[in-house]
């Protein structure tokens, strides 16, 4: 029988080697082992938040910088579509962070693409010529189309406050919505009568002309006042008011033959 006190040695020189065995095996072994693989982690972490350059995607269909992003360890979202007259529809116009900035690995990158022009509806412009202000209004709307400017002219065939005309005329086609001039009669233009008096025959005419009326008959009165050709009298008198186009007649001072 191995008394107490031989035991307690021989229990305690076992614990004391198992000791120096376990400590040598984590010093050469293990704690190499946890060492070389706590780097390795950190290396991959530190790879996977290194910072990468955006590439500039515009122009470039989603699919393609789609492909062009994974291989950067990025991603695409899709945020929408835009209007652009600078990429063709269907390409990427805009996107968020810009071409040229530095995002972590793993990052999303924004972006909005052309969106397809939609067919402009074309309409055919009625006729609404010798109709009311209102009527043509109604019916332009009607057909699609805005009412822009109101203008009056004069007109010796359409009766005052109906329409003579509208630009565009009448049967072109427009795109829906377009804005329609209509220009209304005043009726017809009335004009002021010149003087004649004391002017002569050959300058009667370009003054008529000038106001938008016409020389009319001609009559011959004797005269030892006033030199051969003289006006001496007009009908109407001057500033009466006339229809543009009407004649004016006069008289001139002539001699005995």
């Amino acid at each position: 029988m191995v008394d107490r006190g031989t035991a307690f040695l021989i229990s305690l020189v076992t614990s004391i080697f198992v000791a120096i065995i376990i400590n040598f095996a984590f010093y050469y072994w293990i704690e190499p082992a946890l060492e070389s693989k706590g780097e390795k982690v950190y290396q991959r972490e530190a790879e996977s938040k290194r910072d990468v350059e955006v590439p500039d995607l515009r122009g470039s269909l989603p699919s393609q910088a789609k492909l062009v992003l994974s291989q950067l360890g990025l991603s695409l979202v899709l945020e929408g579509e835009i209007e652009s007259k600078d990429y063709p529809e269907g390409t990427i116009a805009e996107q968020r962070p810009f071409g040229g900035s530095l995002v972590p690995s793993g990052s999303s990158i924004y972006v909005k693409i052309v969106k397809g022009k939609k067919e402009e509806e074309t309409l055919t412009l009625p006729p609404v010529m010798g109709l009311d202000l209102a009527s043509a209004q109604r019916i332009l709307i009607e057909k699609g189309f805005l009412i822009g400017r109101v203008e009056k002219i004069s007109s010796s065939d359409i009766p005052e406050g109906h329409v003579v005309k509208t630009y565009p005329e009448a049967g072109i086609s427009l795109p829906k919505g377009s804005k329609i001039t209509i220009y209304i009669s005043s009726g017809e233009e009335i004009v002021l009568v010149p003087s004649l008096v004391g002017k002569y025959l050959h300058q009667a005419n370009s003054i008529l002309e000038k106001a938008g009326l016409k020389l009319g008959n001609v009559y011959k009165e004797l005269s030892a006042e006033h030199p051969v050709n003289k006006i001496i009298d007009q009908n109407p008198k001057p500033g009466e008011k006339l229809k543009r186009g009407s004649a004016v007649d006069i008289t001139i001072a002539t001699v005995k033959e």
